[in-house]
This record gives C-alpha cells, structure tokens and sequence, in this order.
C-alpha cells in the first residue's frame, strides 16, 4: 500500500515536472520604491523544523529588507511554499502593486506558475494560500534562479532554523550582527 501512495505521487510529480506548457508571467516594468517589489526566498529543512529566508535584491545592500522565520513543516515543499507566502504577506502589508519573487524551487515556481498542484502532496494548503495572495496584486512573478544564485538567503533560511528565530531588519540593522558570525 505504501509503495502504490509513493508510486502515484511519483507519477503527480513527474507530471509537474515535465510540464512545458507553462509560461513565465513577464513582471510589468515599475519603480522598486513606490510599486513593486523583488525578493530572494528560500528554505532550510530538518526533519519537521524548517527555517525560511527572504532578502529584498532591488535595492542597494544598505538599504534591503531581510526576514527570517522558524516555522515547523511536513515537508521541504512545505517549507519553499512557506518561505513565498512569507514574502508575499509582507507585500501584501507594504500594500505594494507588484510583486517578484525569485526561488531556488523549480516545483514550488512551476506549480504556482501553472496554478496547479496536486492536492495528494501534503503541501496543498501553503500553496492555496500562496495562490490566494498572489491575486491581491495588481502583477506578480514567481521566477527560478539556480541554487548557486541564492547562497545569501539560503545562508539566512539556515540561521533562522538552527537558532530558531524569527525577524525582520534592514541590512544596515542587522549589520553587528552578520558581522559577529
């Protein structure tokens, strides 16, 4: 029985995957200041404890926000699909037009590209909610960027899980900090 369960997410999965048909929506052009935000994401899981990081990359390093949360998980997917909903929440607070985000999930980026996951995967309720924030803007983009292009927040999703943290800063706050470790 188990091995048919994994059999069938296996097949969901590889469906996801090879999925072609989806196409990236292109970010309208906007001001970083007034409408629209980009933001790095991504995740640090261990068993059920997960670590999440986000880094604002549209602005000058002195000037970029930064979050960091602990949160507990089912699942790595989880863990990605919470790390986005995480930055979107905050957009969503900044009442800001536009949203891009960039993640290190090839999965988490086509299922929200596509609209689509199965919802077999343990995963489905953070990818709704996801879905269910990315409406309140006026144009959003969920891209992927290559795992070596995401080491600063990958780094940040690290520290929130080992040291169980949960913070939002701006670099230049955090700045003793970065600079003791």
């Amino acid at each position: 029985m188990a091995f048919n369960c994994i059999n069938l997410r296996w097949q969901e999965f590889s469906h996801l995957v090879n999925s072609d048909s989806v196409v990236e929506p292109v970010p309208r052009e906007f001001s970083p200041t007034h409408s629209g935000i980009m933001l790095i994401v991504d995740a640090s899981v261990l068993g059920a404890d997960a670590g999440l990081g986000v880094v604002q990359s549209n602005v000058p390093v002195e000037e970029a926000i930064t979050i960091q949360a602990f949160c507990s998980v089912l699942s790595v997917l989880q863990a990605e699909f919470e790390a986005i909903l995480l930055c979107l929440e905050l957009c969503a607070e900044m009442h800001l037009e536009v949203a891009v985000v960039h993640s290190d999930s090839a999965i988490v980026v086509k299922a929200l590209q596509a609209k689509s996951l199965p919802y077999a995967w343990g995963s489905y309720p953070s990818f709704a909610k996801c879905l269910s924030l990315l409406n309140c803007f006026n144009g959003w983009s969920v891209v992927y960027v290559p795992r070596s292009d995401n080491s600063v927040v990958d780094q940040l999703a690290h520290l929130a899980r080992v040291n169980r943290v949960c913070f939002l800063s701006v670099v230049r706050e955090a700045a003793p900090l970065v600079a003791a470790i």
